[in-house]
């Protein structure tokens, strides 16, 4: 029995595949609803399909990664590092979505700002976050269907390409869309605009 991570992955491949070339129309389509520990995100997935061409796009923190818990140990132990509170969960939850430079304003709103992303990135550092059971092998499927894979996702894409790179998933992506690349957060549509 496929484990829920797993049926989300092959519910996302299978979406996908079955749009192979039928019209050359814009879907955008919610799959399921993925559950990490209390937290619950709809996973966004979309696809545009044109004659020759096929793009599907997905989000990447709590889509294809598996980032919350240890985006939380990082930002506790930056608070810790920078003598604050460390933030709760629900505190962090309230802020997914924004981009990085909005969270960091808002939990570490009593220091200076640059020296919070400082300690944050230094946190960071090399800690990977996997990605889902199956997505790597589910990306891999969409591929080879002929699918041009890309990423909108408000996190950098310096945040983003390292957790790829381990996975050995990077270089199935055509295009990496972070929250550096534009003034909106998704779902505004100039953000969907770079990458389609």
């Amino acid at each position: 029995i496929a484990s829920d991570s797993e049926a989300i992955s092959n519910k996302i491949a299978a979406s996908l595949v079955s749009l192979v070339p039928r019209n050359d129309i814009l879907r955008t389509f919610k799959v399921i609803s993925n559950k990490t520990g209390d937290f619950i995100e709809e996973i966004g997935v979309f696809a545009q399909i044109t004659v020759g061409q096929i793009k599907a796009g997905f989000d990447a923190d709590l889509t294809l990664i598996d980032s919350f818990a240890g985006v939380h140990k990082i930002y506790c132990s930056a608070a810790e590092k920078l003598g604050l509170r460390k933030p709760s969960k629900r505190e962090l939850k309230l802020q997914w979505g924004k981009k990085v430079s909005e969270i960091i304003s808002e939990l570490f709103s009593r220091v200076n700002i640059e020296e919070a992303k400082r300690v944050v990135g230094e946190v960071a550092g090399d800690y990977r976050h996997p990605l889902f059971p199956g997505i790597a092998e589910a990306l891999k499927l969409i591929s080879v269907a002929g699918f041009k894979l890309g990423i909108l996702s408000t996190s950098n894409k310096e945040l983003i390409i390292p957790h790829l790179e381990a996975a050995g998933v990077a270089s199935l992506f055509e295009i990496i869309v972070g929250g550096e690349d534009t003034d909106e957060r998704k779902p505004h549509p100039s953000v969907f605009d770079l990458f389609l």
